[in-house]
């Protein structure tokens, strides 16, 4: 009598627990980023927003002129609203966040409008650590001052 190899209902339930477990780390760590991202930018601290952009994006200038742009002009308040990890493909990792932004001082320099953002990011490691490399804007709500 031959006998099938079988999984077990406790093996089965090891690997997805253990599945989970992984997932949950990558998700943690991806928020961990962009919230650093957030608080520094919102310090307007350029090296520290900085340091969680992988060095080898195509945007790494791009987004560099941004944060140094929109901190020599504006105070702005960021607050993430809510952040999604979507998945994980090889070294690329994918997670959805909304966050809104408002300027501090009402009297700053004009040309900014209050937004909440809905954006999808992708993030690849660089030694060792996640960074961002590269975000898409899905919408961008204006809101009312």
């Amino acid at each position: 009598m031959k006998f099938k190899r079988m999984i077990t209902p406790v093996v089965l339930l090891s690997c997805m627990v253990s599945s989970v477990h992984a997932e949950n780390t990558i998700s943690n760590a991806l928020k961990e980023v962009f919230i650093t991202n957030l608080k520094a930018s919102e310090q307007e601290d350029i090296d520290a927003v900085m340091a969680t952009l992988h060095t080898q994006s195509p945007s790494y200038q791009q987004t560099q002129q941004v944060a140094q742009t929109l901190s020599q002009n504006f105070d702005l308040k960021f607050e993430l609203l809510s952040f999604k990890y979507i998945g994980r493909d090889g070294e690329y990792a994918v997670a959805r966040a909304k966050q809104l932004a408002v300027k501090q001082k009402p009297w700053s320099k004009s040309g900014y409008q209050d937004n909440e953002t809905d954006m999808i990011h992708v993030f690849r490691q660089e030694n060792g650590r996640w960074k961002i490399w590269s975000s898409a804007i899905l919408t961008m709500k204006t809101l009312n001052q």
